[in-house]
């Protein structure tokens, strides 16, 4: 009750305050819109503007900054950077062929204690029971379902490839010659396809120098069956990520080769609805909720990537990947490519739909493809004194630190770039203990463009300016806007968008 009265004044509140008088309110209405100006496109005649939306261009809004190809914000470096290995660094029990099936040699389990592992999952398993019988809101019957039709797609249906479909239809079966494009051209296409099959938003970058590939793991996440239908187990991290000179690419049981003609990464995204992440209270160290949001999104990823994959074979290109995870550490090539930048809470920080990004994945080709910048929106800046997801987390795994830092923290992480580490000791409780947790990504000032209508000049002073940054976290807290739902709202929602996802955040802009 207390939460839809304050949902009630916020929207009287945002009723009666226009643009212009917030502006004032914080005085930026004169040197700081000023200083946004200097950021706007200034056109000399019609033919800048035609060449300003030429394919290749960026999709972002006008007052985000282009950063050169290899210097995005976040600092990395080549000297500190050591290519990682999934295998080596995950905290995910559900390996068993990493570690075996006595889960007493997995790290994770080593470092909690097994007994303590085993009230973990028996926590769960009996927080679960409860919330059916007892019609907890975020953990009743009605959540488990719409959940379990969410997960259609996942790995249980069907398997990820490298290689993509076993089977493709290509040029050679059809007859006729591949695709022939220029960079350009040939970027506009991926875009367009992929943002039919299901991605947010698809941008591309390049391996610049040999150096890049210490950016792909050692092993990745392997989809590729066969699943085990007693428990789910996939995904597990068994076989080498390689770089050959071969023209094509290949398998084996113990590796996965990409020739290293290949050079461009096709680097896409899949948004969670930030409405339904948001039912039920917040995770707590005794109980978490049901997600339905994440789930989905992860099935739209698999589907996504299969439907890509067949795209670029019948073009005669190849997109090797095999899910979010398989090649690469994912948040990196997103940063490098221009689809958002670093955030506290380590995933991607996009302008479009904050954290509410399930995941990227990046698909390695041999079509050629016209790279696009990194971006600077003041977003990576903003988290160095923001820190609400770390006050959200219940597990005590995020940052709180005031600067991000090169020392790691823990086995589970690896060096190479200046970040907030994350404490996956800690992150991985909520897997094993409460079945889930969302509290960081709901608590995302960027990610609740939904409930609070001024956050989009917020963004634009944010990236002009980081002078109120300390200001606009204060009045995020002071209002706090919308990071749970109520259940029975959700389900009275009859106006509620296809997958509950806002589709025409990032769809504005057009090629023509």
């Amino acid at each position: 009750m207390l939460q839809k009265k304050k949902e009630k004044a916020m929207s009287k509140f945002h009723s009666v305050l226009s643009r212009r008088e917030f502006m004032k309110k914080i005085g930026m209405a004169g040197a700081g819109l000023g200083a946004a100006s200097l950021t706007a496109p200034v056109f000399h005649d019609l033919d800048e503007v035609i060449s300003a939306s030429d394919e290749g261009k960026s999709l972002e809004p006008w007052w985000v900054k282009e950063q050169d190809y290899e210097k995005p914000t976040v600092e990395f470096s080549f000297d500190k950077l050591v290519r990682p290995d999934m295998a080596a660094l995950t905290t995910y029990t559900t390996y068993r062929d990493v570690y075996g099936q006595d889960l007493k040699n997995h790290p994770i389990v080593k470092a909690w204690g097994y007994d303590q592992y085993l009230k973990y999952k028996d926590q769960q398993s009996t927080a679960a029971k409860e919330g059916l019988l007892q019609k907890l809101p975020g953990n009743d019957l009605k959540q488990k379902a719409i959940a379990e039709g969410a997960a259609f797609g996942h790995t249980k249906d069907f398997p990820e490839f490298f290689l993509g479909d076993p089977d493709p239809l290509t040029p050679e079966k059809l007859g006729v010659p591949k695709w022939q494009g220029t960079p350009e051209e040939n970027l506009k296409l991926v875009r367009v396809a992929n943002r039919f099959y299901g991605a947010a938003k698809t941008n591309a970058t390049t391996l610049w120098n040999e150096h890049y590939r210490n950016f792909f793991w050692i092993k990745g996440r392997d989809y590729e069956g066969p699943v085990n239908y007693n428990n789910y187990s996939v995904a597990s991290p068994t076989r080498n990520i390689e770089f050959e000179d071969v023209e094509k690419p290949y398998t084996t049981a113990t590796k996965k080769v990409i020739p290293k003609s290949f050079k461009d990464i096709v680097v896409w995204m899949i948004p969670q609805s930030d409405y339904i992440t948001r039912i039920g209270p917040a995770t707590t160290p005794e109980r978490g909720r049901i997600q339905p949001a994440s789930t989905m999104a992860y099935s739209n990823l698999h589907i996504t990537e299969r439907r890509f994959q067949r795209f670029m074979r019948c073009l005669g290109y190849w997109a090797l990947g095999g899910g979010t995870g398989a090649l690469a550490p994912i948040t990196a090539w997103a940063v490098f490519a221009g689809l958002g930048e670093m955030s506290r809470m380590n995933p991607l920080l996009t302008t479009e739909w904050g954290t509410m990004i399930r995941s990227t994945v990046i698909d390695m080709t041999d079509m050629p493809l016209a790279p696009t910048k990194p971006i600077d929106a003041g977003m990576w800046k903003f988290c160095h004194v923001c820190g609400l997801c770390a006050q959200a987390c219940s597990f005590g795994a995020l940052s709180l630190d005031k600067e991000p830092s090169w020392e790691t923290k823990g086995w589970f992480n690896y060096p190479g770039k200046k970040i907030f580490f994350i404490d996956y000791s800690k992150c991985q409780i909520h897997r094993e203990a409460t079945s889930g947790c969302d509290n960081c990504m709901c608590s995302c000032p960027f990610s609740k463009q939904e409930y609070a209508s001024v956050h989009d000049v917020i963004q634009q002073t944010v990236a002009t300016t980081s002078l109120f940054n300390s200001f606009f976290v204060t009045m995020d807290q002071a209002f706090g806007y919308g990071n749970t739902i109520d259940e029975e709202e959700f389900w009275n929602r009859l106006d509620l968008p296809v997958n509950g996802i806002d589709s025409t955040r990032g769809g504005l802009k057009r090629f023509h």
